[in-house]
């Protein structure tokens, strides 16, 4: 007995899912941008998802947003770098957290926007 297996089928199966990601953190207006961005992507019938990485510091009515417009939403935690004055550490903890989102192994290509 044949395994009804289509071309399209096995695609999905092997093929690495792929997402568009992008990172948030705190609690400035840029989550319209990033739900005008998701509704953009939704109008040209892009196949795939808008993966929103976030700190912990994004309220949940942002959140909230967010997942209305059909993003995915990934809370990330901060990284710390070692021997920092005080004066770069919330700069450096962004930027050494946005490097969490090459963890998310589930989506073998990635575009970060």
């Amino acid at each position: 007995m044949a395994i009804g297996v289509t071309v399209a089928n096995f695609v999905k199966l092997v093929a690495p899912a792929r997402a568009f990601i992008t990172f948030l953190a705190g609690f400035g207006d840029y989550v319209k941008g990033f739900a005008e961005l998701a509704k953009g992507l939704r109008k040209v019938q892009s196949a795939y998802p808008l993966v929103v990485a976030v700190m912990p510091d994004v309220s949940t009515e942002y959140r909230r947003i967010l997942a209305e417009q059909r993003c995915v939403v990934r809370e990330i935690e901060p990284v710390h770098p070692q021997n920092q004055t005080q004066f770069a550490m919330a700069y450096y903890v962004i930027n050494y957290s946005k490097l969490q989102i090459w963890e998310f192994v589930e989506m073998g290509i990635c575009m970060r926007i």
